[in-house]
């Protein structure tokens, strides 16, 4: 194959897969994710809350600092929408630790401080 052709070949190539590309779905934003109070005190219930554009699979989970999974608030599918996830603290003592949001394929994490 002469260098023409070669380079007719690859600029073909290119555009086929440049095209695809332009024609995928475009990936769903990670929703943003407040909770309240912050910190935490003397109530026993901290409400996260964040709103879906669309049915998700979503999982919520509470890490401590090292990073020791201490709660999964919620994992399964939920519907497009606003939501209010309480996270029960009662059992948790003061300090600070982490959740994370995860929707489909995104996460997000999150600094919570719990004062008693």
């Amino acid at each position: 194959m002469n260098i023409f052709l070669r380079s007719i070949f690859i600029a073909l190539c290119f555009m086929a897969t440049y095209d695809v590309a332009a024609q995928s779905p475009q990936q769903t934003q990670m929703p943003a994710v407040k909770h309240y109070p912050n910190p935490a005190g003397n109530s026993s219930v901290v409400n996260i809350f964040f709103t879906l554009p669309a049915n998700s699979y979503v999982s919520l989970k509470v890490f401590n600092p090292l990073g020791i999974l201490m709660k999964e608030v919620v994992n399964g599918n939920l519907i497009a929408g606003d939501h209010s996830i309480p996270l029960d603290i009662s059992n948790i003592n003061d300090g600070v630790y982490f959740y994370t949001l995860s929707v489909n394929d995104r996460s997000e994490t999150k600094k919570l401080t719990i004062r008693k």
